[in-house]
């Protein structure tokens, strides 16, 4: 059993050794005084790539390298609603970057997350992976390729730490969800929102230009029209020249399904506005004056 245990042992920290050669420690403070702390992964390229709740909106910050030496980075770019940032590192640094995992992920899964602290050096935390599940959106409404929860436990500065498989592969980051709890960012997501944040400088957003609020339909309309709304959506605002504009959406219009899916608050609207959605045509039903009309929308890009 002591050699079992010991061949773990060594094997474990064989891994986080290995992962920590492709991981930073950012810290400094914020315009307000405030100290922060992360981990930034190399990601490709000189790339880094880190939580962006935990650093301030800097246009560039100073990482501490895995020798210890320290150095500038600049800002790619940054996507709050999936919170990640990207910075450039100097080209004469050279650092071995991570590798992506190719495998699927599966509860009962071991992983670790690696992380770097700027006076401590590295930090590793041991887990499994306790639910996985399909895409969903962020609070914010970034759109996430996969659920993956692990039972991991964060130190301060843990935010953007590696979270790797027991092959050394890197499933994605951790970072701090709501009431201190430990989400994940996976691989695809990160690699899809570095890809945009480098072509455009930004992440593509669905619009429609609409500003929005839920209100009750009258029974009697409900009943007319056979409808399964309790709520529909009402139009309070529509910004000049934007998709719904152009589809002659107008104040009044109450919204109750769109794609033959019941729509009955505007959160409701965000997974029709995903970035793979801009340029598809909606087909809205909505009630106008009474009467309840289809109409044809494009989704539009912020």
């Amino acid at each position: 059993m002591s050699n079992t245990l010991q061949s773990l042992s060594q094997e474990l920290t064989s891994l986080v050794e290995a992962t920590a050669s492709s991981v930073v420690a950012i810290a400094g403070r914020s315009r307000r005084g405030r100290g922060f702390a992360a981990t930034g992964i190399h990601w490709q390229d000189n790339l880094i790539v880190t939580s962006a709740e935990a650093i301030p909106p800097k246009d560039s910050l100073i990482v501490t390298l895995p020798d210890q030496s320290t150095c500038r980075v600049d800002r790619i770019g940054t996507d709050p609603t999936t919170d990640i940032a990207v910075f450039k590192l100097p080209h004469d640094i050279d650092i071995p970057p991570i590798a992506p995992t190719t495998d699927p992920v599966a509860v009962g899964h071991f992983v670790v997350a690696v992380g770097r602290d700027t006076d401590r050096g590295v930090h590793a935390h041991l887990g499994l992976i306790n639910s996985v599940g399909g895409p969903w959106q962020s609070l914010s409404g970034g759109d996430i390729d996969q659920f993956i929860r692990v039972d991991v436990n964060l130190r301060r500065g843990g935010a953007g730490s590696a979270l790797v498989d027991v092959q050394g592969q890197v499933i994605g980051f951790s970072t701090f969800g709501p009431h201190r709890t430990v989400l994940t960012i996976p691989t695809e997501t990160i690699s899809r929102v570095v890809q945009q944040l480098q072509d455009k400088g930004h992440v593509s957003r669905g619009y429609l230009g609409l500003g929005m609020q839920p209100v009750k339909l009258p029974e009697s309309l409900g009943q007319q029209y056979g409808l399964a709304n309790e709520f529909g959506i009402m139009i309070i605002s529509v910004e000049p020249e934007q998709s719904a504009e152009q589809a002659g959406i107008v104040l009044g219009d109450i919204l109750v399904s769109i794609d033959k899916q019941v729509v009955q608050d505007p959160q409701e609207i965000q997974p029709f506005l995903t970035s793979q959605n801009v340029g598809k045509v909606l087909q809205i039903q909505l009630i106008r004056g009474g009467q309840l009309q289809d109409i044809s929308v494009t989704v539009g890009e912020r």
